[in-house]
């Protein structure tokens, strides 16, 4: 298995799960996977596990160079975002990362995974998406 896996096997969802052990070359990678997802041209929900809490800061910083190179495509067609994780100070980071600098799409950070599928298909109706059975 790899540190970080993208599934768009179920669109309009896209899963991404990070292990916690990634690499440099895995974000690039994850960038790839997701330039896949943006050139689709279609609106798409994601759905994000962290099964760890390890990411280092430089981690952090380029997934964030990544986000802000997308998102004005993720502003037309991204429906929502939700990020399970488990561990509650990085939930804490990220809830307040969210709260000074708000994303264009619906984003929210949970620390269960029935929580996160439940807001993410209210996104899907909100934005007229047919979201595929999760279970």
């Amino acid at each position: 298995m790899r540190a970080i896996e993208l599934d768009d096997s179920k669109w309009p969802l896209v899963q991404i799960v990070f292990q916690g052990d990634q690499t440099d070359e895995d974000i690039e990678r994850l960038s790839g996977l997701l330039e896949g997802v943006h050139e689709r041209d279609e609106r798409f929900l994601v759905l994000v596990r962290l099964q760890k809490g390890a990411m280092n800061f430089n981690h952090a910083k380029q997934l964030g160079k990544i986000a802000i190179r997308m998102n004005p495509h993720a502003k037309e067609f991204c429906a929502g975002v939700a990020l399970v994780i488990h561990v509650e100070t990085l939930r804490f980071i990220v809830s307040t990362f969210l709260l000074a600098a708000p994303t264009p799409f619906p984003f929210k950070s949970f620390v269960n995974e029935s929580s996160a599928i439940k807001f993410l298909t209210e996104c899907a109706r909100d934005a007229d998406l047919e979201l595929p059975k999760l279970t």
